[in-house]
């Protein structure tokens, strides 16, 4: 009877199809594969458009067209036009991308009506948004240059600044306590990225360390307006997050007013640009509209930028604005395993399959360092997560298996 017994309830366990295949442990893991899938796809999707938009970038600006043919004692000379219109293509971008996702956000929302309402008016955190849309566009931070050098140390340390600054003006902004991060966390972040940037001027033997098309800065002026320039872009990613948290604001529609918002304020600037000689906007669109090779790079610009967005804010939305700006020190790494690939692809063609540390030394070691950089932001996600675990136990959400990213 017992062994009968036993074997009833055996047959009971097996044969009841209501219980889940998954145990509620289990879920809970599955969430957060899940969650770091999305967080590696669009992270890694970032990195490559943005080595694309700077591809992109130089060889637009390196376009030229003969813009006049004269004889000069006997020989015939001619006139050539380079591209170098950042402002004409700044307000294009802005333009392309405001149409686009109010197109988008046309398509895609349930209700628009109800989105909009939840705009609630263009009220201080729409105004700060579109300001630092504006000011972190890189066509604008292009129009600035050093006319002296800096320290790679210092240029290292001002790279990874956006990261605790991120923090910062997350704890100001939204009111979490150290930016909704552990300390620990904003520390290691930082000095990782700080060594990740160090690491790649080391391996590039990068002596030119920015490049621009506009007015060459030195001094004070040159490390506050470089601060400034690297702060904003930092500042527009929470501020996306407030408008995405505090006003409920859809995502799409979000993107499309911060665009038109840019268009707008940013046209009188063109405009002034334009009487005062800074920049010639006919010029510009004739040899956009002219030059085939231009006109293809900018759609193509436009289209990058468009996709740097639907990516930034996808991230925003999966992590926060903190893990947004941190991961985008990742395009180092990104770029440090793109040249090992190429290393060694390189190698295996020639049939010369020389290991690194034999042929680069130099770059053997520093290639080490950005290993180590990884294994330092792995430590800094752990104890973010271990953290998060912590306030997520506290609030009772562990029964329901929420992921371990998410937006405070």
């Amino acid at each position: 009877m017992p062994a009968h017994g036993s074997n009833a309830s055996s047959a009971k366990d097996c044969g009841d199809e209501t219980q889940p295949l998954l145990r509620p442990g289990m879920s809970l893991s599955t969430g957060k594969l899940w969650t770091v899938a999305a967080v590696f796809g669009l992270t890694l999707s970032w990195c490559v458009l943005d080595m694309w938009n700077r591809h992109a970038t130089s060889h637009l600006f390196a376009v030229e067209q003969v813009k006049d043919l004269h004889v000069n004692k006997g020989d015939l000379k001619a006139e050539v036009q380079h591209f170098e219109y950042p402002l004409t293509l700044a307000f294009m971008q802005f333009t392309f991308m405001s149409l686009f996702f109010l197109a988008l956000w046309l398509a895609v929302s349930n209700d628009p009506s109800k989105d909009w309402s939840k705009v609630n008016g263009f009220d201080s955190r729409w105004v700060s948004l579109v300001v630092t849309h504006v000011f972190s566009t890189f066509w604008l931070q292009a129009l600035m240059m050093p006319s002296q050098m800096m320290s790679l140390g210092v240029f290292a340390a001002s790279r990874a600044i956006e990261v605790p600054s991120a923090a910062l003006m997350r704890q100001q902004s939204m009111g979490a306590k150290y930016g909704g991060h552990s300390p620990a966390t904003c520390t290691l972040m930082f000095a990782a990225a700080m060594m990740m940037f160090y690491a790649y001027t080391e391996i590039e033997e990068c002596l030119c360390i920015w490049s621009g098309y506009g007015v060459a800065l030195g001094g004070p002026a040159l490390y506050i307006i470089y601060f400034l320039v690297l702060i904003v872009p930092a500042a527009n990613a929470v501020c996306q997050e407030v408008v995405l948290v505090q006003l409920g604001t859809h995502p799409i529609l979000l993107l499309a007013l911060q665009n038109i918002g840019a268009a707008f304020l940013f046209f009188p600037c063109l405009i002034g640009a334009h009487v005062v000689g800074f920049e010639d906007i006919g010029a510009a669109t004739k040899m956009m509209a002219s030059n085939p090779e231009a006109t293809m790079l900018t759609l193509w610009l436009c289209i990058q930028i468009t996709a740097i967005s639907l990516v930034s804010i996808g991230l925003i939305k999966v992590l926060d604005s903190f893990w947004a700006v941190a991961l985008r020190s990742m395009r180092v790494v990104f770029w440090w395993l793109h040249q090992l690939i190429l290393f060694y692809f390189a190698s295996a063609a020639h049939q010369t399959a020389m290991s690194l540390s034999i042929s680069r030394p130099h770059a053997s070691l520093w290639s080490f360092a950005m290993f180590c950089s990884c294994v330092v932001i792995t430590g800094a996600i752990l104890l973010d997560e271990k953290q998060k675990d912590t306030s997520e136990l506290k609030a009772g959400d562990k029964q329901a298996g929420f992921p371990v990213f998410k937006a405070v």
